[in-house]
């Protein structure tokens, strides 16, 4: 097969399961639904994922190394507090803005080694920058990074906020800000 036509189909599996998990959650979700809606056959789907749980963990996989990319983006480019508070908006639009989020969803059904290690490492990375934002004065000293990127962290992968979100009793311009204040103090 093509290897371009290969990862189009893998893209549109993708995007149809980061759908549908966010509006649905990761057990209602099934791999006929999905391909019905693709327009393939279940072969197709197992030709890229091996089980419905590695499709999952692609997802998470993917938003994980996303905004490990955005992170790494920001902090080329601005000041660290500055950054944090671009990556806190970028973080929340991406999982918020829709009034879906498929990684709090998929976080807390999915959990391997792998991921284990991905989530880690961006918390690291993010650890890291609010190290940075600290040393150069820009944020109080008085909380450790790891509790402020936990926290973080923590808020992103929260299906409360999609639901609060969802029923107007939250707004995303509140979210960004609450969230904002809170980290940034």
């Amino acid at each position: 097969m093509n290897e371009c036509l290969r990862e189009r189909r893998k893209a549109v599996i993708l995007r149809i399961a980061r759908r549908r998990v966010a509006v649905n959650g990761f057990a209602a979700t099934t791999i006929d639904e999905l391909v019905e809606e693709a327009g393939f056959s279940k072969p197709t789907f197992y030709e890229h994922f091996s089980s419905k749980e590695a499709l999952g963990e692609c997802l998470l996989r993917h938003s994980l190394h996303e905004a490990g990319a955005k992170l790494r983006e920001l902090e080329s480019a601005l000041p660290a507090a500055v950054a944090l508070r671009s990556l806190i908006e970028w973080a929340i639009e991406q999982h918020f803005a829709s009034g879906q989020n498929a990684f709090a969803r998929l976080s807390v059904e999915i959990e391997t080694p792998a991921l284990v290690a991905d989530k880690s490492r961006w918390i690291d990375a993010l650890e890291g920058l609010v190290a940075r934002a600290q040393h150069m004065g820009a944020m109080s000293g008085s909380t450790s990074p790891q509790i402020i990127a936990g926290t973080l962290h923590g808020i992103l992968s929260n299906a409360g906020f999609v639901r609060a979100l969802a029923n107007g009793t939250l707004t995303l311009t509140a979210l960004k800000c609450g969230v904002s204040e809170l980290l940034l103090a």
